[in-house]
């Protein structure tokens, strides 16, 4: 082994050329009508579920296929039972990634890469603490005086922030 390969899903892992997709035209229709609809300023969301292997992560592949040339970001987080465990484990990797860690980056190296990559989208020096420990990287949030409570809302709102305020970093 050389390294990890940067391939983000499982699906993408299996699957090196996509084929094409079969019968599933009134659930892509429904997508881009949502989609539409997003861009004319309706907020929209739609949960994909189902049992595994029926295509779900195929249908939302032919969904960013289809919607290539059209200006968006797409936000794809991905669980594994090996992190049950980390409710943030598939935030907290796409922060590492973004901020291009190393296994050899001492935690001041990663902590100097994290303050450059939050710079320009976090609302402000807390987040940029708050996600900094929530990476196990030195930092003073135990300075904002917050409540357990407090905290977790916080570390949830900057993580929302930081992935919306830098969407360079978040899209894949």
């Amino acid at each position: 082994m050389l390294g990890e390969s940067g391939v983000l899903s499982r699906f993408e892992a299996l699957r090196s050329g996509a084929t094409p997709l079969i019968g599933r035209d009134q659930e892509i229709d429904l997508l881009l009508g949502r989609w539409k609809h997003a861009k004319g300023g309706e907020g929209q969301v739609v949960m994909v579920s189902g049992e595994p292997g029926i295509g779900k992560s195929r249908l939302t592949s032919e969904l960013g296929q289809r919607l290539k040339s059209d200006p968006h970001t797409r936000l794809r987080y991905f669980c594994s039972p090996h992190y049950q465990d980390s409710a943030l484990y598939p935030f907290t990797s796409q922060i590492e990634r973004a901020a291009d860690f190393t296994r050899d980056d001492a935690a001041g190296a990663k902590r100097a890469k994290l303050d450059a990559l939050l710079a320009e989208g976090a609302r402000g020096r807390e987040d940029i603490e708050l996600i900094a420990e929530l990476l196990s990287l030195p930092n003073q949030a135990d300075e904002l005086n917050l409540s357990s409570q407090q905290k977790r809302e916080k570390v949830f709102e900057a993580c929302y922030t930081s992935s919306l305020l830098l969407p360079g970093v978040f899209r894949s």
